[in-house]
């Protein structure tokens, strides 16, 4: 069930290259949302279930590296980074690059256990669905209807978007902690006041998906200071955190 759970994400990724070849990118973005979501549940079947294998985690970064890393740079540079011709192919290159390193020291920390310094709470770098959709962003704020219609002459200037997408490849490789939700408990406190949030993004989800994207991803790009400075807060010793088997970040 967990492979079949990937192997679907792993089609959503190669749909994405559809839509986007056709320029439809309500569609394409809503696939790798898909695969997002895809792969997100196929971990914790696992887990939960109990059938981890290495071909499972092997086929699991080959869909991660489909759908989370060439798909988002095909869209990127199809959409917007084509008019720096060689450039533009530099660029997006270079983001491919990096989502096939994350994957692969995420895979070799995995095989090896090694462990991450800050707690089950946090990844080492930016985990791949994470950089996909950030990376999207600037398609998705120029596909959102609702802020066509409020911003009629809204455009983001393309040396933004190539910043933009060196920045999420960059912080890909990188050694800063992100927040990562296996292993984080809610304290009760938190629990109606997260529920209210969940309906609230719900409801603004189904007035305008894409925006509502765009802005669970700009919150996760904000949030990396704050998780840097409370994984500093961490007292040291022992590593914490064990990689999982089946996940490729």
């Amino acid at each position: 069930m967990p492979n079949l759970i990937t192997t679907a994400a792993l089609c959503c990724g190669v749909a994405s290259l559809h839509f986007a070849i056709k320029d439809d990118w309500s569609r394409a973005l809503g696939a790798v949302c898909a695969a997002a979501i895809l792969d997100a549940l196929d971990g914790r079947a696992a887990r939960l279930l109990r059938v981890s294998s290495p071909f499972g985690a092997t086929l699991d970064s080959l869909a991660d590296f489909v759908s989370f890393g060439i798909a988002p740079a095909f869209m990127i540079y199809h959409w917007k980074l084509g008019v720096l011709d060689a450039g533009g192919l530099i660029i997006v290159g270079l983001f491919t690059l990096c989502a096939a390193l994350r994957l692969a020291r995420f895979t070799a920390m995995a095989k090896k256990g090694k462990q991450v310094p800050w707690g089950p709470g946090y990844f080492m770098g930016m985990p791949t669905p994470a950089a996909a959709g950030i990376v999207l962003l600037p398609l998705l704020l120029d596909t959102s209807r609702k802020l066509n219609a409020w911003f009629p002459q809204f455009d983001i200037p393309v040396w933004i978007v190539a910043a933009h997408t060196l920045l999420v490849a960059v912080l890909m490789i990188s050694r800063i902690p992100h927040y990562s939700m296996k292993g984080r408990k809610i304290s009760r406190k938190f629990v109606v006041p997260l529920m209210v949030l969940v309906g609230i993004t719900v409801v603004a989800a189904t007035r305008d998906p894409l925006l509502t994207m765009a802005v669970l991803a700009a919150a996760y790009l904000l949030s990396v200071p704050v998780c840097v400075a409370r994984a500093k807060k961490v007292v040291t010793g022992p590593p914490l955190a064990v990689v999982g088997t089946k996940k490729a970040g």
